[in-house]
């Protein structure tokens, strides 16, 4: 099975900061902070990367915050993934027809574009601009 084969693959849709149209670029500056909020009523955070490498080779740690005992925290963690996961989304067509602008006007464009979180086909026209020697 591969990684993006799975059972309900369909109704789970997958956000990324980007912010170069460069890969060595974009690739260097990601989110560190890790954490889950399960249907609203909990919140599980740590240094635990989610991965089977921490689940088997590392020491991890792993809190549980439940919406009873902190709901403050909860809300605070709602408000934070919103703000990632909304992350100057309405800037994304205007970031494209600029660079579509730019390249047909000049050849150059800016590569380095206002961080926003995007899906992978959003990524994807993106990248479809770029080639070696168009920034600027």
């Amino acid at each position: 099975m591969e990684r993006e084969d799975y059972e309900g693959k369909e109704n789970v849709e997958v956000r990324y900061k980007y912010f170069d149209l460069r890969s060595e670029q974009y690739l260097r500056e990601q989110m560190h902070s890790k954490y889950m909020i399960v249907d609203g009523k909990e919140v599980l955070t740590g240094s635990f990367n989610w991965s089977i490498s921490s689940e088997y080779n590392h020491i991890e740690n792993l809190v549980r915050l439940d919406n009873q005992d902190y709901p403050e925290a909860l809300d605070e963690f709602e408000k934070d993934f919103d703000l990632i996961w909304n992350l100057n989304r309405s800037i994304y067509e205007t970031t494209l027809n600029t660079i579509n602008k730019d390249l047909k006007e000049s050849g150059k464009t800016d590569c380095s574009i206002e961080a926003m979180t995007l899906t992978s086909s959003e990524i994807d026209r993106l990248k479809k601009k770029y080639k070696k020697g168009i920034c600027l």
